[in-house]
């Protein structure tokens, strides 16, 4: 167990990545230390942003498991394909707006992508036969089922009730909020907290300055193209001190697990 520990811990710490945020409404709240709430406020920050953006219907799936990352990756994918059929007959101002609203489509679509496929790897772990193309059938014909019996269609069926799947509560997180606390939380490793942990910071927000700093010293930085155009010496010279602050952190934090790591193996030795 020490072995995989330190080997984890030393795979993560080779990259370093510092982003800067412009966020509209700063409510400075910590991550839900219950991995389910996590995600699950993940999937409703998707589902508002792709309201905001007009292409969140037809609303089936609400939670935060499969299903729902599924339908949000959809709908993202049909909005930013709408833009890429207009923007051409756009002016440069308003194509530049609708450029950034769908680079926030993409992040939906690519992190919901990484979120489910976290999900096929727990589901594996329960069962090493499980397929998600069956899977999704199964629960598109549950929503169906479901729509018929309550005499509705399954695109209006959320306005009358919502669809879970409780039966696979080991893997999955399309659950009801109030379920999440009774049940056993999710058993995320390592890699699959700090993915969480990196969507939830991020979230919708848009990202004007990006530093990736690699062990082997390649270095990439990015600059949103609305910055570039009007640049804030504000913004730059806090991407400045926390690229700076970041940098002694993770050298810090690299030396001490060199040293635990010398030391564990050490005593290793020494005992045989």
């Amino acid at each position: 167990m020490a072995d995989f520990s330190f080997k984890t811990i030393a795979e993560n710490l080779l990259t370093l990545e510092v982003n800067t945020i412009v966020k509209a409404n700063m409510m400075a709240t910590k991550m839900p230390s219950n991995r389910r709430e996590a995600i699950l406020e993940i999937s409703k920050d998707y589902h508002l942003a792709l309201v905001d953006l007009g292409c969140r219907e037809p609303i089936i799936w609400t939670s935060g498991g499969v299903m729902a990352f599924f339908e949000l990756r959809t709908r993202a994918i049909q909005g930013a394909k709408a833009i890429d059929d207009v923007k051409h007959l756009l002016s440069d101002a308003d194509r530049q707006m609708y450029i950034e609203k769908q680079v926030i489509l993409n992040r939906i679509q690519s992190q919901s992508e990484q979120i489910i496929s976290m999900f096929v790897s727990l589901a594996k772990v329960v069962d090493k036969n499980f397929d998600l193309q069956t899977y999704r059938k199964n629960m598109n014909e549950k929503a169906e089922n479901l729509a018929k019996a309550q005499n509705t269609t399954i695109e209006e069926l959320h306005k009358v009730c919502d669809l879970h799947d409780e039966e696979n509560f080991a893997w999955n997180n399309d659950l009801p909020r109030s379920k999440m606390q009774d049940v056993e939380d999710l058993g995320l490793n390592t890699t699959q907290v700090s993915l969480v942990r990196k969507i939830w910071e991020i979230g919708t927000e848009q990202v004007v300055l990006q530093t990736i700093i690699h062990a082997d010293g390649d270095i990439t930085s990015r600059i949103s193209e609305s910055l570039l155009l009007k640049p804030n010496p504000v913004l730059f010279q806090i991407h400045h001190e926390s690229v700076q602050g970041a940098v002694g952190f993770w050298t810090n934090i690299v030396e001490t697990i060199g040293k635990m790591a010398a030391n564990f193996f050490q005593s290793k030795i020494l005992k045989q």
